[in-house]
């Protein structure tokens, strides 16, 4: 491990003789510890999709169950699992031909797998055309917009979809979302909540001894316009 000087640039705020609005400066010198890293530097930041790390829990599972490791997928680009399956749909068409530079990307999309695939064209010089809905979360449009997507909407008259899973097991989902982010630490959005139920149960059924993993498919972050993680909802 070898040491690194830095400099930091702070503003002065409540030093005396320095009035405010002046907006005086200084330079502090510190030392920082360096640590090797594994990732190294890379030239295509599509080439950074995938390697996610793994985490073992640790507060959600007793003694007797089997270990429970978590795959972070949210730390990829776009903080979600699908940047893999963008990325291998947009390779796989340039290696048959059927996509080639100056051509346009189509797809109709809720806004996850959208917002990778934005993502992978931008990266890769490929102009892209959604078509979606605002039923869909602001969030989502908003991030295929940030790069450089075209979007044609089609309005919905109630602004909401129809979930399509059975209510019991969306509550269990959002429940374990809260305790995933208050005890582990891992934010993530309902598809993970509703993994990590499984895998819990699974590492009861196998015991000691056995190791079950899955995966946090994307990050909470993509989820704070609605209700999941409301702190009225929270407790």
């Amino acid at each position: 491990m070898s040491e690194r000087l830095i400099c930091v640039v702070r503003k002065l705020v409540g030093v005396p003789g320095v009035q405010a609005g002046q907006g005086a400066l200084r330079v502090c010198r510190v030392h920082i510890s360096c640590v090797h890293t594994p990732h190294p530097v890379v030239s295509y930041v599509h080439t950074t999709v995938g390697n996610t790390r793994i985490v073992k829990l640790r507060e959600l599972v007793s003694s007797l169950d089997a270990d429970v490791f978590v795959k972070l997928e949210y730390f990829s680009p776009t903080g979600s699992y699908k940047d893999r399956m963008a990325l291998s749909m947009i390779e796989e068409a340039e290696r048959r031909g059927t996509l080639c530079e100056g051509m346009t990307v189509v797809e109709y999309t809720g806004g996850s797998t959208g917002s990778s695939l934005a993502f992978v064209c931008a990266a890769k010089g490929y102009n892209f055309h959604v078509v979606s809905s605002d039923a869909f979360a602001a969030e989502k449009l908003d991030t295929m917009r940030a790069f450089g997507a075209t979007l044609e909407i089609v309005h919905s008259p109630t602004g909401k979809s129809t979930p399509g899973l059975v209510p019991a097991m969306m509550a269990r989902a959002r429940e374990m979302c809260r305790r995933m982010a208050r005890e582990e630490g891992i934010f993530a959005g309902t598809s993970s909540g509703l993994n990590v139920v499984a895998a819990l149960q699974l590492a009861r059924e196998l015991g000691v001894g056995h190791r079950v993993v899955t995966v946090a498919c994307d990050s909470g972050l993509k989820y704070l316009s609605g209700s999941l993680y409301h702190a009225s909802e929270s407790h």
